[in-house]
């Protein structure tokens, strides 16, 4: 089991340069938290499933510069097989 924490605080100290850029807003980005958790079971010696949700609390966020709004709650499953 993994859990993680992503942060940004409040970005609104901006340059020359990033109130120039239109992917920025007037005031800056806003701060924000993401919490994460992931994690893998082995079912046998040769197989491992593996899975996860990203953003639990499904807050809206913008990396600072991106321009782009991150994705809402997302899960993900998987399945490693090794073959010898």
């Amino acid at each position: 089991m993994e859990s993680a924490i992503r942060f940004a605080t409040r970005q609104d100290r901006l340059g020359a340069g990033d109130l120039a850029d239109h992917r920025i807003a007037a005031g800056g980005t806003p701060a924000w938290n993401v919490f994460s958790i992931n994690g893998g079971y082995r079912v046998s010696e040769s197989l491992e499933l593996n899975g996860g949700v990203e953003n639990l609390l499904d807050e809206p966020y913008r990396t600072h510069g991106s321009g782009i709004d991150a994705q809402g709650r997302s899960a993900w499953l998987g399945l490693n097989v090794r073959f010898r």
